[in-house]
């Protein structure tokens, strides 16, 4: 990248010759400083260095006047440039403008290499051609390799020492150093199943990450979303990660697991030595009804023998170690597919190490796990525990794999006990923030056993810690999170009750977890408003503005209406995908809780009742689950009239013959960005099925005519277009015959609504819509000057269609479409 075009820029002599202020010893001291290093002012205290810094930015300026020269784009102050160049959004910009001169390479060197982003491309396209591979092995070979290295293959390669001299500062380059986000995306299986951690390509993988990330001393997150399995030297490196000041910048981890179930030898060729692991036996199958016993889990009886695992080696573990117990705090930790308990017991311990600074956490379990291993369900017992505090790594752990709580248990095991000490005095009575805690277990037990096909005997809630806990103080440490998301992870209300602090919680996500029904009662019971007294208003206690779920229920209808407050709402993905004929809710209901009682704070919003995702444009024959969610008639008129004036993403199935009509109401919801229609209901199969090109081109002409939409990206069932503006004189591959439309056009038609259907609205919903008046205008008491003229009379710009692949990274209705984390 950079390195290329060294030998184009000039020396430090000829730069200081065309620009004065350049000589300036201080000015170019900043001039050099990039993200990341040590300023010599850094060693002063912070008066003196601010007040340096000050006298310096000063000097530059008192230099820049003094000149009597037009002042240039290198002209300006170093700190000016560096938010200049922080404005240019594409790389492409960035290198372009790095190779025309050396005091701008200096500056966009650490806005190229902040990111460090590697996605890869779709099934369709061929593995021949793909450079996705390439972008990786270049990518890390740049950041791994010596700068040294880079510059004696650079003089071997022909260029010559003469022309060299240039590249002197080749061996002060660190380019990994100025790396905040690394991020490596997940692909087509067939490419990325060749960097499984079993195999040799993926055991370089690993390695050569590590080295890079060893080297990134300003690395703020971290991600990979590949799942081929993470080595422990990747986290061993993280874990070494310090800047000058001997302090960490990581806050954000993000993994996800591959399948480790695999015994496949680590070495794959037969000329390689392999070392074979034996086969564990698969756990058993016999899962009692989870829907009964406690708030806890599901009730197991002690073991009469008392035999407890064996201690394991490390080559019997299928999973890595070190992994998380070796990081330091962070702010957001999000581990999916886990299908190893040894993950779960090293998650805790970071957990407790960032107890004072977590505030997001996502977790999600395997689907092979969900339903297979005993340690994603919760239990409870006597003898249960959630961690063992006595092992120094999981496979030293001698507690049963059947742990108290669960999931849930396990990761908040070195922060809070569910089980409460022994009273000493057992004659006194409890506290009341006891008999708090067993009320809201006793009714949550209640709303679970209501959830179960069968009675069984009740088992009473074990409140007492087993004599192993008696020398242990207790823990009552509590997660302040903010954002918490959950799939396929059997929930115990007795960890979600008592072990999170609620009331903190902005975003909250539910995705495929069992006993969510109870989740929801408990908190609708353990929240309720405060009613309102001597004038005041309700008050509420969550602060939830981000909802998303696969689970729809009439407890969810429920605590949304009565333990949020109306209008706080920003996000709601609701999905419904139950093996059910029909929802357990009526649209009505969906409705009433989401688009009508938020619509002045909703921003984003998604509502579909489909059990599979969608792969054609209507589905025509027997009534499919998703047509009872359409949005249709008077709830369609409802979001498309403009009350919802902050909505900026759209997604819902709606019927074709209402398609026109959106297309007419468009205007009306300008600040639009994101439209999703999964399906589209079509009552008339004598119609020829539509194109969903020919329907984006048909949002094209309405927003040709009416320019203040604001539409950039249009999902029509399995396909997405990104709507662009170029200028007149452009290259507009797939739409350029839009341009000699102008803003001037009449458009009072367009403006007009029903008023029958208007009245229809207001009767329904009872309320009028606000902020959408005929704004009227006097063109006798404005005179434009010239620059508006000249602006009038200038075309407008092109608009442009183009099929892209759903941005699942950039647009968050996307990425939810698939009721996944």
């Amino acid at each position: 990248m950079a390195n290329n075009a060294d030998t184009n820029f000039p020396d430090v002599g000829e730069l200081t010759a065309h620009h004065p202020h350049l000589k300036d010893e201080k000015n170019y001291e900043s001039l050099e400083l990039s993200v990341g290093e040590v300023h010599p002012l850094d060693s002063a205290s912070p008066t003196v260095s601010q007040l340096m810094k000050c006298k310096t930015r000063d000097r530059e300026w008192e230099d820049t006047k003094n000149k009597g020269m037009p002042l240039t784009l290198l002209g300006l102050p170093v700190d000016v440039l560096r938010l200049i160049l922080n404005e240019l959004t594409y790389t492409n910009d960035l290198n372009s403008l790095a190779l025309t001169h050396s005091a701008l390479y200096k500056l966009a060197v650490p806005i190229i290499y902040s990111r460090f982003d590697i996605v890869w491309p779709d099934t369709t396209a061929h593995a021949q051609n793909s450079r996705g591979v390439d972008a990786l092995s270049y990518g890390l070979s740049t950041l791994c390799l010596p700068n040294r290295f880079a510059e004696a293959v650079k003089r071997w390669r022909g260029t010559g020492l003469e022309e060299s001299k240039g590249s002197r500062r080749l061996v002060d380059n660190n380019h990994a150093r100025y790396i905040r986000k690394f991020s490596i995306g997940d692909g087509p299986t067939e490419w990325t199943s060749e960097y499984l951690i079993n195999k040799e390509s993926g055991k370089m993988l690993g390695t050569l990450v590590a080295i890079a990330v060893s080297k990134m001393i300003n690395l703020e997150t971290f991600v990979w979303d590949m799942p081929t399995g993470v080595l422990s030297d990747v986290f061993m490196a993280l874990a070494s990660l310090r800047d000058d000041h001997g302090q960490t910048k990581l806050e954000k981890v993000w993994v996800r697991w591959h399948d480790s179930s695999s015994t496949t030898p680590i070495s794959s060729t037969s000329s390689s030595p392999t070392t074979t692991i034996p086969a564990l036996p698969p756990p058993p199958q016999l899962f009692p009804n989870l829907a009964l016993g406690t708030a806890i889990g599901a009730y197991v009886q002690a073991n009469a023998d008392g035999a407890a695992p064996r201690s394991k080696s490390y080559a019997q573990s299928c999973a890595e170690y070190p992994t998380f117990s070796a990081l330091s705090p962070l702010r957001s930790l999000t581990v999916l597919d886990i299908d190893e308990l040894a993950y779960l017991d090293e998650m805790s311990m970071l957990i407790e190490r960032s107890t004072s600074q977590l505030r997001e956490l996502q977790i999600g379990i395997s689907a092979k796990a969900y339903n297979r291993h005993d340690f994603a369900q919760p239990w409870d017992g006597a003898n249960l525990q959630q961690v063992d505090h006595e092992a120094k790594w999981p496979g030293e752990s001698q507690i049963p794999t059947t742990r108290l709580g669960g999931v849930l248990g396990i990761l908040v095991g070195r922060v809070f006990d569910i089980r409460r000490k022994p009273n000493p005095n057992s004659h006194e009575n409890p506290a009341p923030e006891q008999n708090a805690e067993d009320h809201t277990d006793a009714k949550a037990l209640e709303e679970m056993n209501k959830e179960g096909k069968a009675r069984q005997p009740q088992k009473p809630i074990d409140t007492e810690l087993p004599n192993s806990f008696l020398g242990r103080k207790r823990l009552d440490g509590k997660l302040k999170l903010e954002k918490l998301a959950l799939e396929r992870v059997t929930l115990s209300i007795a960890v979600c009750s008592r072990a999170i602090d609620w009331s903190n919680m902005t975003s909250l996500t539910i995705l495929n977890c069992r006993h969510h029904d109870a989740l929801w009662k408990t908190l609708r019971r353990q929240f309720q408003p405060t009613a309102p007294t001597n004038g005041d208003p309700t008050r509420y206690h969550l602060a939830l503005k981000h909802i998303y779920t696969d689970l729809a229920s009439p407890a969810l209808v429920s605590f949304m209406k009565e333990t949020i407050a109306p209008d706080t709402m920003e996000t709601i993905f609701l999905l419904d995908r139950q093996a059910t004929p029909k929802p357990s809710v009526s649209f009505d209901q969906v409705f009433r809780c989401t688009a009508k009682r938020h619509r002045n704070s909703l921003k984003k919003l998604l509502i579909d009742s489909s059990e599979t995702k969608a792969t054609g444009p209507m589905i025509p024959g027997p009534v499919g689950r998703f047509r009872h969610w359409a949005v249709k008639d008077a709830f369609l008129t409802y979001i498309t009239s403009g009350r919802m004036a902050n909505l900026r993403e759209l997604g819902m199935v709606i019927e074709y013959k209402d398609w026109h009509t959106l297309l007419q109401r468009l205007p009306q919801m300008a600040n639009l960005r994101s439209l999703y229609i999964p399906y589209m209901i079509d009552h008339h199969h004598a119609r020829p099925v539509p194109v969903a090109k020919e329907l984006a081109l048909q949002i094209i002409d309405v927003i040709s005519l009416r320019r203040e939409i604001r539409l950039a990206y249009v999902g029509l069932w399995h396909k997405c277009f990104e709507i662009t503006e170029v200028e007149d004189g452009s290259s507009a591959q797939d739409y350029n015959d839009q341009s000699g439309f102008s803003d001037s056009v009449d458009h009072s038609d367009d403006d007009d609504t029903d008023e029958d259907e208007e009245d229809h609205i207001n009767e329904l919903f009872g309320e009028p819509i606000d902020g959408f008046a005929e704004e009227g205008s006097d063109d006798s008491q404005s005179e434009p000057d010239s620059f508006i003229e000249e602006m009038a009379n200038k075309s407008p710009p092109r608009l442009r269609l183009r099929e892209i692949f759903y941005y699942d990274d950039k647009v968050d209705l996307f990425r939810a479409r698939h009721g996944k984390l």
